[in-house]
């Protein structure tokens, strides 16, 4: 973390907006890390000032997307999807189908904490056809994850065990444990 702050301080002096959002998100997901929430609300919050100054819709995005979650962690779902819509938008906008397919699922999960499990198991559906397209693993085992449930909570048990089955082969595969 030190020296993340130490180059926080030099990006600001240089006047490197990249170098500053890049550590003000990472700094951020640190403290999310370490559950610190308001910690990485104020980091993110900072982070908004400087895409936009800067013109850059990629980091504007996942600003975004990471607002979304720390909101989801306060339990403000109302406030998480509409960060998630935002992100979704830029993602969309800059034509980033990994980030597009991270939101989604995002998305997914904020629908299925206000209990609309449909919207939810649509949004994941979509996050799970681009993370094959792009062949992110992560995401893909993410939504097959959230699929999983949603198809429980749907009474789909067959869909639910079936995506739970994928998810566990992708992580022992890849390693990701």
């Amino acid at each position: 973390i030190a020296h993340a702050l130490t180059g926080l301080e030099l990006a600001r002096r240089l006047e490197d907006g990249r170098s500053e959002n890049s550590l003000l998100n990472a700094l951020g997901l640190i403290a999310v890390e370490q559950r610190d929430i308001a910690t990485a609300q104020r980091y993110f919050d900072a982070c908004l000032q400087i895409p936009q100054q800067a013109g850059n819709l990629r980091f504007l995005g996942r600003t975004l997307n990471n607002l979304g979650m720390v909101s989801g962690y306060l339990s403000d779902y109302t406030a998480s999807r509409r960060y998630y819509e935002q992100s979704l938008a830029y993602a969309r906008e800059v034509g980033s189908r990994t980030d597009e397919g991270l939101v989604l699922g995002n998305l997914g999960w904020v629908a299925g904490a206000l209990g609309d499990y449909a919207q939810g198991r649509e949004y994941v559906e979509q996050g799970l056809r681009i993370a094959r397209e792009t062949g992110d693993l992560h995401s893909e085992t993410y939504a097959l994850i959230n699929l999983s449930a949603f198809s429980g909570a749907q009474g789909d048990y067959d869909t639910a065990q079936r995506s739970a089955e994928q998810a566990l082969a992708l992580t022992q595969t890849s390693g990701d444990r």
